[in-house]
């Protein structure tokens, strides 16, 4: 455990265009399967996450991703999606554990992090679990699922729950393989599923406000194409993601409630290189602040001219046409898993992976990656070549900042906004050893910066937060 401590991976990546950077930050959670990251007040973080004894925890975040506390909180159930609640907490959707056999559920968490109720669905069985949420136009929950008795008969499941936690009404009805998520369209919901008929085809299935079967409709899929999120990305306009197991794949359909599809899109190869084999599965998917669609997954690879082959955390921002923007990773080479993705107000992007600590089987972590305002078409990596230190974090006035040298030489102090504006720049002399240089920033407005460090043709990068 002491190495997983340890292991805090500190690196910034920019990309330019039109003067607007990409923030890049990593930072290792020990001990949590994390879900989802959301903005907390006085610039912190809650990180709803779950246990291997599949209990649910939040976890309070500092500005810089560092556990300030953690409380477990009594919830059965095993998250599959955490949405914030109407009452300033979480909703939380999932398979419950509890007697008498696992059921779909759903449960409401407490800003402090405690269990306030948690409804659970009359159908019980190995798949009946709450797949996806959405918070519903009359102020209720409604959660996702199949249910399934245990043999081979699955049909979508549909629950309804108040916001005190009470069922509304529950409907099964539509043979499916397995259900995914759910969004709200004009006189009902809208479900996407991979369904028996013809044989495991992409469909979409209408239901009324009151759980009531109105229409489906097939997706031109593709051979063994498997469902993964349903986005709504503007006005009577959705794009269904899935993944093509047999090519390794993405495929993006959009289309309008009734099925008529806008453009349909196959990513053969998100990330450059010179791959043999390249796969990319599609993980988590949300729509951002400008109707953009941004997806995390996995993207691994094999090179057989050079014998290598790898594996990273592959970011994406889709176009209202489905053309690529930019692309981002992190958690190279680090066996993950992408959980949660949650577009900030001011365009920065939060990514989230969970993996087992190397060699372990009951020890967790969660790497956060950051990523500032997205509307750049490239990346340019920047390696951290040495550590400095910053205090306090969140800045009010005077900014610190220790850093240990090896010779010494002069300090250029570069301090950039997330519009990509240079605020502030500074030459300092360093000496060898030890240093401590003081930056005033009490005129500045709060939000996050960027502080580039430079010395000897040697450079860092961290964030700042200014209150």
């Amino acid at each position: 455990m002491k190495k997983l401590i340890s292991l805090v991976i500190f690196s910034l990546i920019f990309g330019f265009a039109f003067a607007q950077p990409i923030l890049y930050q990593e930072k290792v959670v020990p001990h949590a399967l994390g879900y989802r990251v959301f903005p907390h007040g006085n610039n912190e973080y809650d990180m709803v996450a779950g246990y291997i004894q599949n209990g649910i925890t939040m976890v309070r975040l500092s500005s810089q991703f560092d556990s300030l506390w953690g409380r477990a909180s009594i919830l059965t159930v095993s998250p599959q999606e955490v949405l914030p609640s109407l009452d300033s907490g979480f909703f939380i959707s999932g398979l419950s554990r509890g007697a008498p056999g696992w059921r779909a559920s759903g449960g409401l968490m407490s800003p402090s992090g405690y269990a306030m109720w948690q409804a659970n669905s009359a159908y019980s069985g190995y798949l009946s679990y709450g797949r996806g949420s959405m918070i519903t136009a009359d102020s209720n929950y409604l959660v996702v699922g199949v249910a399934d008795s245990g043999g081979t008969q699955r049909n979508l499941l549909l629950t309804k729950i108040n916001r005190t936690g009470q069922v509304v009404w529950e409907s099964t009805f539509f043979r499916v393989i397995q259900s995914f998520n759910v969004v709200e369209i004009s006189g009902g919901f809208l479900v996407l599923t991979s369904a028996l008929s013809p044989q495991s085809s992409l469909t979409c299935v209408q239901v009324d406000f009151n759980g009531n079967l109105v229409n489906s409709f097939q997706l031109p899929d593709q051979l063994s194409e498997l469902p993964l999120k349903l986005i709504k990305t503007g006005i009577n306009r959705f794009v269904s993601v899935s993944y093509i197991a047999n090519s390794g794949w993405m495929h993006l359909i959009c289309h309008d409630s009734l099925g008529t599809i806008i453009w349909d899109r196959v990513y053969p190869n998100l990330r450059p290189g010179n791959h043999s084999f390249a796969s990319y599965q599609p993980k988590v998917a949300v729509a951002s602040a400008n109707n953009n669609l941004l997806v995390l997954g996995n993207f691994s690879w094999q090179d057989t001219t050079q014998s290598t082959d790898g594996i990273v955390q592959l970011m994406v921002e889709i176009d209202s046409m489905g053309d690529v923007v930019w692309t981002g990773e992190y958690g190279t080479n680090q066996p993950l898993d992408g959980r949660g993705l949650t577009a900030l107000s001011d365009g920065r992007i939060l990514a989230l992976s969970v993996g087992n600590v190397p060699n372990s089987h009951d020890e967790f972590y969660s790497l956060i990656a950051e990523f500032g305002p997205d509307t750049t078409t490239s990346i340019q990596t920047v390696h951290n070549d040495f550590a400095f230190h910053l205090q306090p974090q969140p800045v009010t006035d005077i900014l610190e900042v220790s850093l240990n040298l090896p010779q010494p030489g002069d300090l250029a102090f570069t301090l950039i906004d997330l519009q990509g504006r240079t605020v502030l720049r500074q030459n300092r002399e360093a000496i060898l050893g030890d240093n401590r240089f003081s930056l005033d920033m009490g005129s500045f407005p709060a939000g996050v910066y960027v502080l580039r460090v430079e010395s000897n043709g040697r450079a860092a990068v961290q964030k700042v937060v200014k209150k």
